[in-house]
């Protein structure tokens, strides 16, 4: 939900109206951030992707199920596996960095409408880059991988293919000096759109 929320802040004049927004909303949110605050981080928005916004869950070994004497069914924390969560998120990852350098072309090859904006989620959960164009057609079968870098990395490719689910796609090696992305993700009927978001690493 965040993530879509600042994709369209950014496809619409929302920052621009942050003081209004500020004014309206600030009833509704206790937040320690004054008007100022966010005044001065809207200046880095727009340099932004939905890549560069890391997501952390909290669920078992963080948090145990426990039922209380009442019979509600609640969550007890782990304080000390928290506690590293917590400086997980806070500290910058230098893989999470390599891989927003890494853009990738998203197209959907099917007649299923919406898999190439949740292959692209999928993507940014993991941390690069993605833009998503029209493919030639809507009739793939099997997912196409187009590895358009200069110097072809193995290791890369397969950490995308992996994050993708894609282990039946057609990979064709194609180096392109002048392409804006890096690799080209054509998604065919074999590509299964469901994922585990904190199964993938940042």
């Amino acid at each position: 939900m965040l993530r879509s929320i600042f994709s369209q802040a950014l496809r619409t004049d929302t920052l621009s109206r942050i003081p209004q927004l500020y004014t309206d909303l600030s009833q509704a949110i206790v937040t320690d951030l004054g008007l100022g605050d966010l005044l001065k981080l809207a200046l880095y928005a727009p340099s932004l992707t939905n890549a560069s916004i890391r997501s952390y869950y909290i669920r078992p070994p963080y948090v145990s199920s426990w039922m209380t004497p009442a019979g509600a069914s609640v969550l007890l924390p782990d304080q000390a596996a928290l506690e590293l969560l917590m400086r997980q998120a806070t500290t910058l990852s230098t893989t999470a960095v390599v891989r927003h350098d890494t853009k990738v072309d998203v197209q959907n090859g099917t007649a299923s409408a919406g898999l190439d904006g949740l292959a692209a989620n999928r993507l940014n959960y993991a941390g690069y880059g993605t833009h998503i164009t029209p493919a030639d057609r809507q009739d793939y079968g099997a997912s196409v991988v187009i590895d358009m870098t200069s110097e072809q990395d193995a290791n890369a490719l397969a950490s995308l293919l992996d994050i993708l689910g894609l282990s039946t796609a057609t990979v064709t090696v194609a180096p392109d000096t002048n392409a804006l992305s890096d690799y080209r993700v054509i998604l065919g009927y074999d590509y299964e759109a469901c994922f585990q978001p904190e199964d993938l690493s940042h």
